[in-house]
This record gives C-alpha cells, structure tokens and sequence, in this order.
C-alpha cells in the first residue's frame, strides 16, 4: 500500500491547509495563526486574498459582493443577518471568507449576494460544455451485468442534496450533463450502497476542485464527515495539487496517487471505484490511484494523520450514498452508472 503524500516534499508546519474554508454550514471562527490566510490564493490568481475577520467584526469593503445576505444558525437560535462581506477568489464562486456580525458558534446555513446576478451578466464567462459531449448510455455488456445509470441526461430524479428532499438550484443538466451550477452544497443518491461498482466521467473547470464521495450517510455538515472522497481536480491549475493526497484520483488526504493519471481542463477523465466489504480501489483513467482496507490497522495510521483525525463517524460505514462535492467550482459530470455486488473479495 502507497503511504500517505509518498512523494511530496515536505509539508510546512505552518501550512494550515484546511483552514478558513467558510461555505455554508461550517462553524465560524477566527484564524489558528500565522499564515493561515494563505490558503485562499489560487495558483494563477495570487492577488486575489483571503481576508478573515475574527468574530464581532465588521466588513467594511467588498470589491464584488459589496452585500450579502447569511441566515445563520447558533445551537437552537435562527436569526438572518444582512451585511458587508469579502469574498476570495471569484465573487460568483461564493467562498466565504467574512461576514460582520458574526459571533462565535455561528454556522451559516444559507448565503445570497445580494448583487450575484448583476456581477455575472457583466463578468460571467462559465464554459459550456456541448450535448455531443453528455453521453450517457449503457453498452451492452454492461446492460447484460446488469449495471444502470444513475443519470440519464434528463432528470435528476435519483440524487437530492445534501439533507434536502430535492435538487437544489446550485446543481442542474447542462446539455445532457450533471453540472454544478452555482453554490448549493453536496447532492447525494437516494439509495444506499454497500458492494458495488461505480463508474463515473467527470471534467473539470479551470483550476477547478470537486470530488466523488462513497459510504457516506447525512449525519454531519457535508459528506466528507463519513464519507470517504475520491478527489476530482484540475492538477495543473489548482493550488491543492501542492499536496499529493489531494490530487486528481487520490483518496483524498489519505492516500496520494503513484502518479498523475489525470486528463487536463476540456478533456474527461474516467473515475472506476471498486468497493466490496473493507477493500476499495480508486481507479482513474485505467490506472489505479488507491487502495485501502477501511478499517485496517493500515487505514488508521492514515486516518490519525489526516484532516478527519477529529471525526468519529468518519470511513465507519460501510454502506451510505454516493455523493458529488460542491467545492465552489464548476463540474460536469456523465454516464454515471453502479452495479451493485454481492460480498467478496475485491478483484485483482
């Protein structure tokens, strides 16, 4: 088995790699310390900072959201807040990095820019991808195993978001793919799965993130609280490649790639996730990226030096939905299809 970021450099004390990242539904609170606000600057876009407030504090200047709306949840107490924000990064991507009148505790339940659609009729430049691209078909020998899709082209009836009924707005099709729209959290199937396969082409923006969730349930925030994540990037162009345990086709912070299997921005890539009982396998692009014992003495020491090592319910499932991760950037994704199996051995 590949042992954790096997090939990186080094990883500096003062990386604080996950800090700040302050989408809807995680806890507000103030930096760890020193560096901590260098986490927003994307590779090809260093000017554009992360401006964190500590709790109590006011916003006073916003370069594009200048307000926004947060309904903000504290234990048991609801309450709408309607305030100047910072937003890093690009202002329709709706990464959060401050908002006035916050207290400590404080989750962000719901967040709107106020002027969000004026800033995309003048700045908006998203990609769309062609319907001769959005495939989404069986062939034969997989009708005659008897997989099915998950996703036809046509209707969204077997996901749902996160914790919601239905589909909300952030996902939709785009020309006969899955595409992630605008912010509007995980989505998630509404079946479970133990043993199964999964199939899935997914193409990424430009210095885009997102990822692949499996055996993950809705007791947390998002999926990435029990589910484990088969990361979904564009290599080349996001700062999160710095870390090899993030890269396209990892098993996210746990277990890092041999090495780059992925296609770049405008080409899809092609996920395979095997899992059966503990054993699972990533595969991208006919190349294995990871494979692990959920569970294992192995898994642990993994999990110990992860960024989940705080998470209880984190790989304890070994049946959940399958999930696709709203990281703030734009994703296509076609011809998703499972075949579930019966217990046994993972095949070699």
């Amino acid at each position: 088995m590949p042992t954790r970021g096997q090939y990186a450099t080094g990883r500096p004390d003062d990386r604080n790699r996950h800090a700040g990242k302050h989408h809807t539904g995680q806890e507000i609170r103030p930096p760890r310390g020193p560096g901590e606000n260098d986490r927003c600057n994307r590779k090809r876009h260093p000017q554009k900072q992360r401006h964190y407030l500590p709790p109590g504090s006011q916003a006073t200047l916003s370069m594009a959201c200048p307000t926004a709306q947060a309904l903000v949840e504290n234990g048991n107490d609801l309450r709408e807040i309607e305030s100047p924000t910072w937003t890093c990064g690009y202002a329709w991507k709706t990464m959060l990095c401050a908002i006035g009148q916050i207290q400590p505790g404080d989750r962000v339940k719901r967040l709107s820019c106020l002027i969000f659609v004026l800033c995309l009729v003048g700045c908006g430049n998203d990609e769309i991808v062609g319907s001769h691209e959005c495939i989404n078909a069986l062939t034969a020998d997989e009708k005659a195993a008897g997989w099915h899709l998950l996703f036809d082209g046509q209707s969204l009836g077997q996901w749902r978001s996160y914790q919601e009924e239905e589909v909300n707005d952030g996902w939709g099709i785009e020309n006969g793919c899955l595409t992630r729209l605008g912010f509007g959290g995980d989505i998630i199937t509404r079946e479970q799965f133990g043993d199964f396969e999964l199939k899935v082409e997914w193409r990424i923006s430009d210095a885009g993130n997102s990822g692949i969730f499996i055996r993950g349930d809705e007791s947390g925030r998002n999926m990435q609280h029990s589910g484990y994540e088969m990361q979904v990037l564009d290599n080349a162009g996001h700062y999160d490649a710095s870390d090899p345990t993030h890269r396209a086709g990892a098993y996210y912070d746990m277990l890092a790639p041999d090495h780059d299997t992925s296609r770049p921005v405008g080409h899809w890539n092609r996920a395979h996730i095997i899992a059966r009982g503990p054993e699972v396998q990533f595969w991208l692009n006919d190349h294995i990226t990871a494979q692990f014992e959920q569970g294992s003495a192995d898994w642990h020491t993994l999990y110990e030096k992860s960024k989940f090592a705080d998470r209880p319910d984190y790989g304890s499932l070994f049946s959940g939905h399958i999930g696709l991760q709203d990281h703030w950037d734009k994703v296509w994704f076609r011809n998703i299809r499972v075949l579930k199996r019966d217990g046994g051995p993972t095949p070699r």
